[in-house]
């Protein structure tokens, strides 16, 4: 379903690492419209719709996809100061690229467990109590 970048955070505990090799995203989803809580960056939004115009993901599907999110989803939008200082110490201290540390600290300012990604440099990313869950590309969960 999604293709290449930063996807979801839960609130849910994290997965052992070993259940995410045959994890399968349809699934995810299919929990998260059926009620489990989860939140999406706006920033992924944005990426969602970028990608879809590039031609790389099918336009109609990142569109009925950026028009469920918020009705399933909690989007987090980069509205508080402790976000963008988040941000900047995870891209100093990790090494990750500005963006990317954004999307990180707006989902860290909810206190997700588990944050789902295609990226596989969000694994730098560490913090207690917070699993990245690299998922594989493109949607019938085999790497």
């Amino acid at each position: 379903m999604f293709v290449r970048r930063k996807l979801l955070g839960t609130r849910k505990s994290p997965h052992p690492p070993e259940a995410l090799k045959k994890f399968n995203f349809r699934k995810l989803w299919e929990r998260i419209i059926e009620g489990d809580e989860s939140a999406v960056s706006c920033l992924t939004a944005y990426e969602l719709k970028r990608l879809s115009l590039m031609g790389v993901i099918n336009s109609e599907a990142a569109d009925a996809i950026l028009e469920a999110i918020p009705a399933i989803s909690k989007v987090v939008w980069l509205d508080k100061t402790e976000i963008f200082i988040a941000a900047a110490t995870i891209s100093r201290s990790y090494g990750i690229h500005a963006m990317d540390a954004l999307i990180l600290a707006s989902l860290a300012s909810l206190n997700v467990k588990t944050i789902y990604t295609t990226d596989a440099h969000f694994e730098k990313y560490r913090k207690r109590g917070v699993s990245i869950a690299l998922l594989p590309r493109g949607s019938g969960g085999e790497r």
